[in-house]
């Protein structure tokens, strides 16, 4: 007897809700289908299909039991298994990897990144001139809104400026096995992964993380009931920092409500969710991969052979509704998880939304109102106050001049850029060579104003070698200067030239020294 760690409630509804959405697309409900049709006639027994295929995996986010494994559409047609054997482009659904390298690398989700033309010469000559989805420039948006909207030339360029390999170690250490080339395409998704790895991967994001390795086997018995081999303790470990996991859950968390993956709110499922939708070069396939507190799971739809699904095929449209439904039944009768606990590193703030730094208390952005982000404690960006604040009425009309003509430039710089087409136009000596704007520093990185404080209305006392100390008469200095605690050590014999200056401050006596005895002090 062999025990898996299959639910059938589970493993019922993936099998039922991937199989109404595959008759759904065949039927023309997301637009005309031009592929083959399932037929239950199709001869048996052969390696791949025709028509259209999916695959579902649920897993425990804690222990990595898989609860449900659909992988294919009619085991009959096809004893190919999806779920675990098939390397698929992942898409949009790698991008999550990119953010967290970036994350721990130290940019903030406040950081601005040029959403312009890009150009890249790659080996060999050829020119990669990558496109956003929609096919259009926004000229700036920020890390937040460029994973929560799915913006493909920003994720590249943020790729650029951390390291593909970077990126690539953070989504080897979250449990990606397959073969993963540091060229940029990588952080849109083009290497092939299996939909088992790249499901238990995103185990160290729901578990804020710590990624565990997928099981499906509990334990094995003999004809006599005797335990011939059993599971031990989850195999898991600590890959993300839990303040950088909590941070880029709470990003593709705004993606399910705001983003993306909409649609899967829209199929019913209300409880705390993240995920990340997916899809390929012409629809070829199409991902959504998310999670809640407790369970991690994936949907994917395409065909054996890629070739595009249909018109405007996307991970949203396709595959987030099949995930959503089933949550929605799986969590009938059970309790929703509690939403994810803010580990007590992050940190909310004020944020001028046009450069991205903490606003100073009591100040107001250069345009627009505040917005309210999340930082990790210390690599929060540093804090200004652009206007309206403490310290602002000070600024001269040059300074006011300046700063205006500063923010027109920029914006003729996005202008140029979306027109003309050249990186140069958003890449100034000043900035990120990738990112287009400059990197924010951090608030450790920048130091802390120095306050003026007004030096005490007390004269100094100079003291020339071998003569009386010569004390003004508006001199406030009384006898206790001399005393051992409060005056400094003598000093060394000094050349006859040199004068010595001791200067009563608010907080002591500050010694100097001036060469040449008619020097004025």
């Amino acid at each position: 007897r062999i025990r898996t760690s299959l639910d059938r409630r589970f493993q019922q509804a993936a099998e039922e809700e991937l199989s109404r959405q595959l008759r759904a697309i065949e039927a023309g409900a997301f637009g005309r289908f031009h592929g083959p049709r399932y037929r239950r006639e199709l001869e048996a027994g052969a390696e791949i299909t025709d028509y259209l295929q999916g695959s579902v995996l649920v897993l425990d986010a804690s222990t990595g039991d898989v609860l449900a494994l659909v992988g294919g559409r009619d085991f009959r047609h096809s004893q190919f298994d999806r779920a675990t054997q098939a390397w698929r482009q992942a898409g949009s659904a790698f991008k999550p990897f990119v953010y967290a390298a970036a994350l721990e690398d130290g940019v903030a989700p406040s950081q601005h990144i040029a959403d312009a033309p890009l150009r890249f010469e790659l080996e060999g000559g050829e020119v990669w001139e990558p496109q956003n989805f929609s096919g259009e420039f926004e000229g700036s948006v920020t890390v937040r809104q460029a994973l929560v909207r799915s913006k493909n030339v920003p994720t590249i360029r943020l790729a650029a400026e951390v390291g593909t390999d970077d990126v690539a170690r953070v989504a080897r250490r979250a449990g990606v096995r397959s073969r993963l080339p540091r060229v940029p395409s990588l952080a849109i998704g083009t290497a092939a992964v299996t939909p088992l790895e790249l499901t238990s991967a995103y185990t160290a994001f729901a578990s804020l993380g710590e990624t565990v390795r997928p099981r499906l086997v509990q334990r094995i018995e003999d004809a006599q009931g005797r335990v011939v081999w059993e599971a031990g303790d989850p195999e898991r470990r600590r890959v993300l920092e839990p303040a950088v996991a909590y941070l880029l859950t709470d990003m593709l968390r705004e993606a399910v409500d705001h983003g993306t993956a909409t649609a899967m709110r829209r199929a019913g499922f209300r409880g705390p969710a993240a995920g990340k939708t997916g899809t390929t070069n012409e629809g070829t396939d199409v991902w959504y991969v998310g999670y809640t507190p407790e369970l991690v799971a994936s949907v994917w739809i395409g065909f054996d052979r890629p070739r595009p699904i249909l018109e405007r095929a996307t991970g949203g449209r396709l595959a987030a509704p099949v995930w959503g439904r089933l949550m929605r039944r799986i969590y009938q009768g059970r309790e929703r998880p509690k939403p994810w606990q803010a580990p007590e590193d992050i940190i909310e703030l004020r944020v001028d939304p046009r450069t991205g730094y903490v606003l100073r208390e009591g100040c107001r952005p250069e345009a627009g109102a505040a917005v309210q982000e999340l930082f990790v404690r210390g690599m929060e960006p540093a804090a200004r106050c652009p206007r309206g604040g403490p310290g602002t009425e000070q600024r001269g009309l040059f300074e006011r001049a300046f700063a205006w003509l500063g923010r027109l430039w920029g914006r003729v710089e996005r202008w140029a850029a979306a027109h003309f087409g050249r990186e140069e136009a958003v890449a100034p000596r000043r900035r990120s060579r990738y990112l287009g704007a400059p990197r924010l520093p951090r608030a450790d990185e920048v130091p802390e104003p120095q306050v003026q404080v007004e030096p005490p209305d007390l004269e100094p006392i100079i003291i020339i070698p071998d003569v009386e100390p010569l004390v003004p008469e508006t001199s406030t200095v009384e006898e206790p200067l001399q005393e051992p605690d409060t005056t400094p050590s003598p000093p060394a014999p000094a050349p006859g030239d040199t004068i010595l200056i001791l200067t009563p401050t608010d907080s002591g006596i500050v010694l100097e020294r001036a060469v040449g005895r008619h020097r004025r002090p």
